[in-house]
């Protein structure tokens, strides 16, 4: 019994290092697009996506009978919605890691599965060295997605990089270094517990 809940606790702790790396990695995405946001919404393309030319047909609408709401009954509507609000937006936070964790390391395995016939040339390989190699691929996949989403940043081009930008391509590299740490030392745990790659994100 004692033994089962020292595993349930050490695939709890890989867990939450994969869900750390999963979460650093989104955060990765979103400062990509941060980065990129002001050179998208400056080019012709960018603006006729994100900010459309109003149309130039003038549409007389009549505005519909406005209702008067007590003041009462409107302050007890304004509360309820904004319990409502923060109490799902509590939930999705509570929920987001396990559901970014499981979504992510899904992915992960079955990429790991299809490429490793390709890369063992669909030869017979002991159930132990096919362990080892699910795991490293994995390992490989992790740090490439996030090795990836920093490339655009170092390949920024040289005039563009004035003091906004470099702060930009530091903030990038720090948190390249966040994930390929929480990745690697998941990774180190792993192999020092023995535990299989399936039962962690």
């Amino acid at each position: 019994m004692e033994k089962a809940s020292v595993s349930n606790g050490k695939i709890l702790t890989l867990k939450t290092l994969g869900v750390l790396g999963y979460l650093a990695l989104t955060v990765q995405m979103l400062w990509l697009v941060v980065a990129y946001l002001p050179d998208i919404m400056a080019s012709d393309a960018g603006r006729s996506i994100l900010l459309p030319e109003p149309l130039s047909q003038h549409i007389t609408t009549t505005p519909p009978p406005q209702l008067e709401i007590p003041s009462s009954v409107a302050i007890v509507i304004a509360i309820i919605t904004v319990i409502g609000i923060v109490g799902i937006t509590l939930f999705s936070l509570y929920r987001l890691p396990s559901t970014i964790g499981k979504a992510a390391s899904k992915t992960v395995h079955k990429t790991s599965d299809l490429l490793l016939p390709t890369l063992t040339h669909h030869k017979k390989i002991p159930k132990k060295r096919l362990f080892v190699l699910n795991r490293r691929i994995e390992l490989i996949l992790k740090l490439s997605v996030s090795l990836l989403l920093t490339l655009p940043l170092l390949l920024m081009p040289v005039t563009q990089l004035y003091l906004s930008s470099l702060a930009i391509l530091y903030i990038g590299l720090f948190l390249l270094t966040v994930t390929t740490a929480w990745f690697l030392i998941q990774f180190a745990l792993a192999i020092i517990w023995k535990i299989d790659h399936k039962l962690y994100w």
